[in-house]
C-alpha cells in the first residue's frame, strides 16, 4: 500500500500524466485540424476535376448532338465513365428523355420528375450532392446545360462517387492514429526520463536531508548542474559543513567525557575495597579489580571492556544480576553460596529509564 501511494505521489508520474494529457488533447486538435485539411483538399480535387470534366465535354457534345452523331456521343459517353469516381454520366434532352448513358439499357427512358425538371432550368454549371439507390456513398452531380444553334438542348450529368475519398480518409484516420500513438508514447517516455533528469539533483538534497535527519555524518556533495538545484546545493553544502563541524565538535566532547567518565570510575573502583565491578550502559565492564574475578568465576586476564554477561560463569552471580537489572535503582543485595559472599548489585537507569551503568560491591 505504501509502494502504491508512493508511486501515485510520484512527481515523475504526475509529470508524466501531465505530459500525456497535454499531448493527447494536443494530438487531438491537430489530428482534427489535419483530417479536416485533408478532406477539404480532397472535395476540392473531386469538384474541381468534376467541374473541368463538365466544361471540356460540353462544347463536344453541344456539337454530335447538332449533327444528331448517336456514336459519337455514345463515345462521349464512354469516355467520361472511364475517368476516376465516376459513377454515372448521362445525356438529357429538354424533354427529360435520355439521349445518351453510361449504361446503354438506359438510353431513350424518360427522367422526367422534380429533380430533372430543376436540372432542365439551369443557365450554366451547378453541383448537386444526391444520394443513388444501391450506392451508399454520397454522389456529386455535376450538370451543365447544353446549348445547340443558342437554343438549349438538353444537359449533360456526370455523377462523381465519393467512395474512394471516404476510404482514403479512412487510411488516413489509421495513419494519423498510429503517428498519434508513438507521439504520445516516446512523449510519456521522454517526459518520464526528462522528470527523472531534473529530479536527480532534488533526489540527493532528498539523500542529505535523509542523511541529517538519520544524524550520520555527510561526505562530499556533488551535483553537476548549474540552475536553482545548484545554489540549493551550495547551500546545503554550506549548512552540511556546519553540521559536519558541529558533530566532529561533539563528537570529540563526547569522546573525551567518556574518556574521563570511564577514568572516574576506573580510579572510584580502585579506591574501593573488597570485590569490585562497574559496568557501563552497554553492560560491559570498566573497571573489575582481581578479587571481583572471583564472584564471576572468571579466569581470564583482560576482561576489561567486554560483557560481563559473556565472561561471567557463577550461574549464581547471573541471576542475582539479572534480577538487579529488572529492578533498577533499587539495591539487591544477597548472599553467595559459591563464594560465602554478601553481594550488592544497583543498576542504575536516568531519567528516561534508559541503563547507565551497574555497580557490583561485596562486603
Amino acid at each position: 500500500m505504501k509502494l502504491i501511494n508512493k508511486v501515485k505521489g510520484s512527481i515523475r508520474l504526475k509529470f508524466s500524466v501531465f505530459t500525456g494529457i497535454f499531448l493527447i488533447l494536443l494530438l487531438a486538435v491537430l489530428s482534427v485540424y489535419i483530417y479536416r485539411t485533408k478532406e477539404k483538399l480532397l472535395y476540392q480535387n473531386l469538384l474541381s476535376r468534376g467541374g473541368n470534366l463538365v466544361r471540356i465535354y460540353n462544347p463536344l457534345v453541344s456539337r454530335a448532338m447538332q449533327f444528331k452523331d448517336d456514336l459519337t456521343l455514345i463515345s462521349y459517353m464512354q469516355n467520361i465513365i472511364e475517368q476516376p469516381d465516376v459513377i454515372h454520366t448521362m445525356l438529357i434532352d429538354s424533354n427529360g428523355t435520355v439521349l445518351a448513358h453510361n449504361m446503354v439499357g438506359e438510353a431513350g427512358k424518360n427522367y422526367s420528375n422534380d429533380y430533372v425538371n430543376q436540372l432542365l432550368k439551369l443557365d450554366g454549371l451547378k453541383t448537386f450532392r444526391i444520394r443513388i439507390e444501391g450506392h451508399k456513398y454520397v454522389v456529386y452531380d455535376f450538370c451543365i446545360p447544353l446549348f445547340v444553334q443558342g437554343v438549349k438542348a438538353g444537359i449533360l450529368r456526370v455523377g462523381f462517387s465519393t467512395r474512394e475519398i471516404k476510404l482514403s480518409l479512412g487510411k488516413y484516420i489509421e495513419n494519423i492514429l498510429l503517428v498519434c500513438i508513438i507521439v504520445l508514447f516516446f512523449g510519456i517516455l521522454g517526459s518520464y526520463l526528462f522528470a527523472n533528469i531534473i529530479l536527480a539533483p532534488l533526489n540527493r538534497v532528498k539523500e542529505i536531508v535523509e542523511d541529517l535527519n538519520k544524524g550520520n555524518p555527510l561526505g562530499e556533495i556533488t551535483i553537476k548542474t548549474q540552475d536553482e538545484f545548484s545554489e540549493l546545493v551550495n547551500l546545503i553544502k554550506e549548512l552540511t559543513k556546519k553540521i559536519n563541524d558541529n558533530y566532529q565538535k561533539h563528537q570529540q566532547d563526547i569522546d573525551t567525557l567518556k574518556k574521563n567518565f570511564y577514568a572516574y570510575l576506573q580510579k572510584t573502583g580502585s579506591s574501593m575495597t573488597g570485590e569490585v565491578i562497574l559496568t557501563d550502559e552497554e553492560n560491559k565492564i570498566v573497571y573489575i579489580n582481581d578479587t571481583g574475578k572471583t564472584l564471576l568465576h572468571a579466569n581470564q586476564e583482560d576482561i576489561t571492556g567486554r560483557h560481563i554477561l559473556e565472561i561471567a560463569r557463577n550461574v549464581e552471580f547471573v541471576e542475582l544480576l539479572k534480577k538487579a537489572m529488572k529492578n533498577p535503582d533499587i539495591p539487591v543485595v544477597e548472599e553467595l553460596k559459591s563464594t560465602n559472599h554478601k553481594v550488592k548489585i544497583l543498576a542504575i537507569q536516568n531519567e528516561s529509564k534508559d541503563l547507565l551503568g551497574i555497580v557490583v560491591t561485596s562486603n
